[in-house]
């Protein structure tokens, strides 16, 4: 999957959902979220970083995170229509 696509992903999933984390990245193949969310920002995208608090499987704690679009929709960086 190249760049282009798993940023059209990214954008999607955070305007369904409001926010995405690398744990729900990688359900949908994409296991360097943060590249792709430096690629984004370069593109003028407004993305919002907050670290936060999750509990690890062992029960041991890590902080990890999480990206937002900053308020308004997105500009159409992609071209038009949905081009998937």
């Amino acid at each position: 999957m190249d760049k282009l696509t798993q940023c059209k992903k990214i954008m999607r999933f955070m305007e369904i959902h409001g926010t995405i984390t690398q744990r729900e990245a990688i359900n949908y193949g994409i296991y360097r979220l943060a590249s792709r969310i430096h690629d984004l920002k370069e593109q003028g995208i407004g993305i919002k970083t907050e670290m936060i608090e999750v509990t690890n499987a062992d029960g041991t704690k890590s902080h990890v995170a999480r990206y937002s679009l900053i308020d308004g929709e997105p500009e159409d960086i992609f071209g038009g229509e949905d081009n998937e």
